[in-house]
């Protein structure tokens, strides 16, 4: 009975420290990497612009996808919680 209510707030938890973790990852990877999509970001200007640019959507598009993979094993999880969110 507790865990079908309180799985919703557990889900959207881990979306959010999903998003924390992915951007920890990305500023270690900035601050201290030898490969990684952080260091194509700080090698950008020696390297190419296009690496840089390539580097910075690449980010973006995992941490889009692993939301977007979390959000849809929420909707496979709560199918409730879909009707107050108007969907």
């Amino acid at each position: 009975m507790v865990l079908p209510g309180a799985l919703p707030t557990i889900i959207t938890g881990l979306r959010i420290g999903l998003g924390n973790a992915w951007v920890c990852v990305v500023a270690a990877e900035l601050i201290a990497a030898e490969r990684g999509r952080g260091l194509h970001l700080v090698d950008g200007p020696e390297m190419s612009r296009p690496i840089r640019d390539a580097g910075m959507i690449s980010i973006g598009v995992i941490g889009k996808l692993m939301d977007v993979g979390l959000e849809k094993m929420e909707r496979a999880l709560v199918p409730w919680r879909a009707q107050y969110q108007g969907g």
